[in-house]
Parts: structure tokens; sequence; C-alpha cells
């Protein structure tokens, strides 16, 4: 569902770095990340996701991931550089 979500911005040419309103200036990739949506997460990068971004809390991806317990993403978010 989140892919077909990424797909619809980048179809719309929406800029995927930018944070949603109201929602703590998560990025969609935030989101990815923090469901262990790996397949959207590869894609979002594809498409220029910051990998880097931080929220309103200063939280990175890889903080949303071990935040909830997504090991996978975790992993994937350090192989590509994420700290």
């Amino acid at each position: 569902m989140l892919l077909t979500f990424i797909h619809c911005l980048h179809n719309m040419w929406v800029n995927v770095n930018d944070p949603m309103r109201n929602m703590g200036g998560l990025t969609a990739f935030h989101y990815a990340a923090a469901s262990g949506q790996i397949e959207s997460m590869n894609c979002l990068q594809r498409l220029g996701a910051n990998l880097h971004a931080r929220t309103n809390k200063d939280k990175t991806a890889l903080d949303l991931a071990i935040q909830y317990g997504e090991t996978k993403a975790a992993e994937w978010l350090r192989q590509n550089g994420v700290r």
C-alpha cells in the first residue's frame, strides 16, 4: 500500500522530501522506515529521498526503525550510511 502511494506521489511530481504537514516533520521515508517497508525505502531512495532527514524532534529514519523494532529496516539504513 505504501509503495502504491509512493508511485502516486512520483507520478504527481511531488517532492518526496517534503515533510507531511501536522505530522511532526516526518517524510514518506520516515514512515517507510518506521514500518519496515524496505521495498518502499528502496523506491524512495531511487526517487531522491533524503535518507538523513530529521523530524521536528530531531529523529532520523534509523531512530524510528529502532524505536518500532524494525531491525531489517535499521540494518538497511546502516548499510546505506545512515547513523
